[in-house]
């Protein structure tokens, strides 16, 4: 548990001072101040409801923001850096590399295998990146390990459990980004292929 918990922390703070170091030099991309702004619509602006989301893009990256960004009362540059983006890009990312050492202690791997995996793909450039500019990479790739993660113990144990958590898995990475529409259908089909 220790193992666990401090790994994720470990990374999550690395993550989120790497965040804070990209968005005070402003070196964030249009879509995530964009969704930044969707999130706040939906709590600071002149109306503010649930659709001023918009659904255009997918709503998991603006709606995980609404939390910080109901707070940027009291600490606006939540907002006007996009640091709440930035947050949770970095608190997924840390979650999809804490998924992937639970899914080494699984496999049976020793604890220097999977905390070296662990830490090799922590501080992989594109996982740097991509913990720390507020895109929606970072959820759908944590939704995605998640999903693989549990795919895999369902073809080992065949228990529901593990294929419910999947496709829920599977629908969160979704609603993080479209593009996940074909991992949904080679899932489904693989597990066709598994009952046939």
């Amino acid at each position: 548990r220790l193992e666990r918990w401090g790994l994720w922390a470990g990374v999550a703070v690395a993550y989120v001072l790497c965040a804070y170091v990209l968005a005070s030099h402003l070196v964030l991309s249009g879509d995530a101040m964009s969704r930044t702004l969707s999130a706040a619509n939906t709590v600071t602006g002149r109306d503010p409801h649930l659709e001023s989301i918009g659904f255009v893009w997918p709503p998991f990256p603006a709606m995980f923001q609404i939390p910080l960004v109901a707070l940027s009362r009291w600490f606006p540059s939540l907002v006007s850096l996009g640091l709440a983006g930035t947050i949770v890009s970095a608190l997924l990312m840390a979650t999809m590399v804490a998924s992937v050492r639970q899914w080494l202690e699984e496999s049976g791997a020793s604890r220097p295998v999977r905390l070296c995996v662990a830490v090799l793909l922590a501080v992989h450039p594109f996982v740097l990146l991509y913990a720390g500019n507020g895109m929606s990479e970072a959820s759908m790739l944590c939704f995605l390990v998640i999903a693989a993660n549990r795919l895999a113990r369902w073809w080992e144990r065949e228990t529901p459990l593990d294929l419910i958590a999947c496709g829920l898995a599977l629908a969160m990475a979704y609603l993080s980004r479209y593009e996940v529409g074909l991992s949904i259908l080679l899932v489904v089909a693989a597990v066709f292929a598994e009952g046939v």
